[in-house]
């Protein structure tokens, strides 16, 4: 294995690896080779679960949830898309589980924005998905995928201001 990386050998690197580090850039950097990430309402939205996930789980107050939250890891593979879905998923349920001084926190997410977020995601879980196939070689699929999710971060009219940022870091 060794010798394989002594001379002049080009690596090449996971495609789903890259995917998840630009995810993770655009929720949790503010800069990124210098260049200002500009993905600030996202950012936000992102701190303001993760402080209320990190508060129920602490707490022991899931157990009151439908569903148990997800804690974000940036080591697990679209990490931000399943804390943030099932957040959206249980949304309603959070104000008899949290105290007051994380009101002020639920009351600064737009759920709007919150399904916006998680349905721009949504294809992003899938191509990571279909990237890691166990059994069967994934690397002919990597350039189609690519392509769809770029198109994907195609800008539209009726995207919201916050969800045009994020389309834009991510399809750089």
């Amino acid at each position: 294995m060794r010798a394989a990386f002594k001379e002049k050998c080009t690596r090449i690197g996971c495609s789903i690896h890259f995917l998840n580090k630009q995810l993770e850039h655009c929720f949790t950097s503010q800069e990124v080779d210098k260049r200002r990430v500009n993905c600030d309402k996202g950012q936000s939205h992102f701190e303001h679960v993760k402080k209320i996930v990190k508060h129920v789980r602490r707490s022991h107050h899931q157990i009151k949830l439908k569903r148990k939250l997800q804690i974000y890891s940036d080591t697990r593979f679209n990490g931000a898309f399943y804390m943030l879905e099932v957040f959206l998923d249980v949304c309603d349920e959070l104000t008899g589980v949290i105290n007051n001084a994380f009101m002020a926190n639920l009351a600064a997410i737009d759920k709007e924005l919150l399904e916006e977020l998680c349905a721009f995601l949504k294809l992003f879980d899938q191509a990571i998905d279909e990237l890691s196939e166990e059994e069967k070689p994934t690397m002919h699929k990597v350039i189609p995928i690519r392509q769809l999710l770029l198109n994907h971060c195609d800008l539209k009219y009726e995207d919201s201001g916050e969800l045009k940022q994020l389309k834009c870091f991510v399809g750089k």
